[in-house]
């Protein structure tokens, strides 16, 4: 997903338990757990094992958001 959606989203990945006081906020108790954030706001949160899909899915229609709001 990261060279799919290169220049236009960022992938991180951060170990739990080094970043606690970071997760705590989005309620992370298990991993692998994606956090979403778009313009700077938290959009959503995959808790579990996601799919390719459905994380490009989420991605896609976040992008769609801003491309209608800019036209």
């Amino acid at each position: 997903l990261a060279a799919k959606y290169q220049g236009v989203a960022e992938f991180i990945e951060l170990d739990v338990h080094l970043f606690d006081d970071i997760i705590k906020p989005f309620d992370i108790k298990s991993a692998p757990s994606f956090i979403i954030f778009y313009n700077g706001r938290h959009a959503k949160t995959l808790r579990g094992s996601a799919s390719v899909n459905d994380i490009s899915t989420i991605l896609d229609t976040q992008l769609k958001k801003e491309a209608n709001a800019k036209a």
